[in-house]
């Protein structure tokens, strides 16, 4: 009974399989999701993880529960690949020894990472091109300057450094794209 029970929670592979008839507009939408799901541990390999969470759905692997959202299934499936560590420490058999994956994994890491840094760092000092203090206090946050470092810029006057502050503040969280640039969101 309790086994019955269970499987009306879920739909069947038979119905994912028509679920998966997307067109352009669906498709172009699960791959912003992926490409969201591996920006940092798996850069570049988007298609192998759309076609790893469908075929574990497929298999029977993982169940689409009803009453969720096919994509909401999709992205937590892909989540759950990404995070997933290799088993071996090899990445699509290319490397021969674990210590040139472990190499392989943390370049490319660290390429996305500086692409992604380049770009937050592009546009922040974009949007405060026309404001002088706002751009060198920009500067030094990102370059990771305590408060005392930050007080120098405005010559120790804590009233104008809070002014520029203030004024920085609410020009970066009028721009919801750069929180979703730094956190993926």
């Amino acid at each position: 009974m309790q086994q019955a029970k269970t499987e009306d929670q879920f739909h069947t592979v038979d119905e994912f399989k028509a679920a998966l008839s997307f067109g352009e507009a669906e498709w172009t939408y699960l791959r912003h999701l992926v490409r969201n799901r591996c920006r940092v541990r798996r850069p570049g390999e988007e298609d192998e993880v759309i076609q790893e969470a469908i075929c574990r759905a497929l298999e029977g692997k993982r169940r689409w529960p009803k009453g969720l959202n096919l994509f909401a299934f999709l992205s937590g499936v892909m989540k759950s690949i990404v995070s997933e560590n290799p088993k071996i420490g090899f990445r699509r058999n290319i490397d021969r020894d674990i210590n040139a994956a472990a190499d392989a994994i943390s370049e490319e890491a660290s390429a996305a990472d500086l692409v992604l840094e380049t770009e937050v760092v592009t546009y922040v000092m974009a949007l405060f091109e026309d404001d002088a203090e706002a751009e060198a206090l920009a500067e030094g946050i990102m370059e990771g300057w305590e408060k005392d470092d930050l007080l120098g810029l405005f010559n120790g006057d804590v009233t104008c450094y809070e002014t520029v502050r203030k004024r920085f503040r609410r020009k970066v969280n009028a721009h919801p794209e750069l929180k979703s640039m730094i956190h993926g969101e």
